[in-house]
């Protein structure tokens, strides 16, 4: 694993692997993507692929799981970045510069997350659950509860497919999270 763990570090080949990855299966989705296909696409011969990773799917996972952790840190990190009368807004706009930094990533998991074993599904809803609970502590009104609407639009926005993440759709949810959290 040290021999693996040096080459990449030397010529790149797992970034440059899973980049081209998540651009083909966020293209041509999980099933349209072989692993000849890859390994052409990124230069290695097939059978070198699994010097990387295990298979396709534990690759999807690998992405898929990648992002999801990248979510939650910007929800848990949110709490204390601003003060609470911007918090919801910024925190809404950070999540969707996110998104569209990340289209690719986000589109994966939005829509290949199917395609994952029930352990890695798990996996990924656990970490969609622990985003919702770090968005909905951040949505917290001075100490009490949000209301269920703002549970809801915490799932809501969570679960918004990517072509929809946009500046109207940022606007629109951040102008309604700030209108709910205002007394």
């Amino acid at each position: 694993m040290v021999a693996v763990a040096s080459h990449e570090a030397i010529d790149g080949s797992g970034e440059r692997l899973r980049q081209a990855a998540l651009e083909l299966f966020s293209q041509d989705g999980y099933h349209g993507v072989s692993l000849r296909r890859l390994a052409n696409v990124v230069g290695l011969l097939p059978g070198s692929l699994y010097h990387h990773f295990e298979g396709k799917q534990e690759l999807l996972f690998e992405l898929i799981e990648d992002y999801e952790l990248e979510v939650l840190q910007l929800f848990k990190a949110a709490g204390g970045k601003r003060p609470f009368w911007q918090t919801p807004r910024g925190l809404l706009e950070d999540y969707l510069a996110l998104v569209q930094a990340q289209r690719a990533s986000a589109q994966v998991a939005h829509h290949e997350f199917r395609h994952l074993n029930p352990m890695q599904q798990t996996r990924i809803r656990t970490i969609r659950r622990q985003q919702v609970q770090a968005l909905s502590a951040v949505l917290r009104c001075e100490g009490r509860e949000q209301s269920l609407a703002l549970v809801g639009l915490a799932q809501l926005l969570l679960a918004l497919p990517p072509a929809q993440a946009d500046d109207a759709v940022a606007s629109g949810v951040a102008g309604l999270i700030v209108a709910l959290v205002r007394p």
